[in-house]
Order: structure tokens, then sequence, then C-alpha cells
């Protein structure tokens, strides 16, 4: 009978413990957009996959504590590959109090700790403007 006393209450921290888990989960949406243009390929990437869209688009990307890395490319422009840097989700801050190191370490390991910008935009630069800035 002591088991099951201690078994519930056990259960309910383990489920508490991890709240960025349970309130944002592993995924989120991010949309992207380029300008001045439209219709570019974006390659996004972290070290949880890979993900493909079409400016103005938006894909579901895993959350990480790394950089997400967008690749945009499109006729006319330069390429561009920039870095978006990730931040610490506020709902983390709920394992310290409730559920202590335990659930912040699922959050942090399962990337639910972390999220990235809901828009990005990339700045592309047509081919010519940077041939004549550079003569």
């Amino acid at each position: 009978m002591s088991l099951r006393v201690f078994s519930l209450p056990l259960c309910l921290l383990l489920g508490l413990s991890s709240c960025a888990t349970i309130l944002n989960g592993t995924t989120e949406t991010v949309a992207v957009s380029t300008t001045p243009n439209a219709g570019a390929q974006c390659d996004l990437s972290n070290n949880k996959g890979s993900w493909d869209v079409t400016t103005p688009g938006s894909v579901i990307v895993h959350r990480s504590g790394g950089p997400l890395d967008v690749k945009c490319t499109a006729s006319g422009y330069l390429p561009v590959d920039e870095p978006v840097v990730s931040t610490t989700d506020n709902d983390v801050y709920g394992n310290i109090l409730l559920g202590g190191g335990l659930g912040a370490t699922v959050d942090t390991v399962n990337g639910s700790a972390w999220g990235y910008p809901q828009n990005i935009t990339v700045t592309m630069q047509p081919v010519l403007a940077h041939t004549v800035a550079t003569n």
C-alpha cells in the first residue's frame, strides 16, 4: 500500500515537471518571408532536422537550443545563409519551481525549452547591385 501512496505524487510530479514540453511541445511553426522578392526557396535546418519552404510560407520545425540555419536562393539574387538564434522559452522556468532539475533536463534535451522567432524575414540582394557595389 505504501508504494501506491508514493506512486501517485511521483507520477504527478514527473508530469508537471516538463512544463515547456506540455505547454509548447517539441515543434513550432515559423513563417519565412524574403524581401524585396517573394518566391525564394529556403532550406531551414538545425540539429533536429531540416525543412524546405517557398516564401512567403510557414513550416513546422523542431525546437532546439542550437541556431536555425536559414539558406535562401532566388533567381537574380545572391544566396543568403544566416543563422537564427533560439531563445529560452519562459515556460522552462516553471520546471525549476515545480519539478527542479528533472523537468528542466527533459525540456532541454527534447528542445521544448527553446524557441525561434515566429516570423523570419531574410533580406536578399540582387546580383546586379552586388556587382556594381564591388566595382
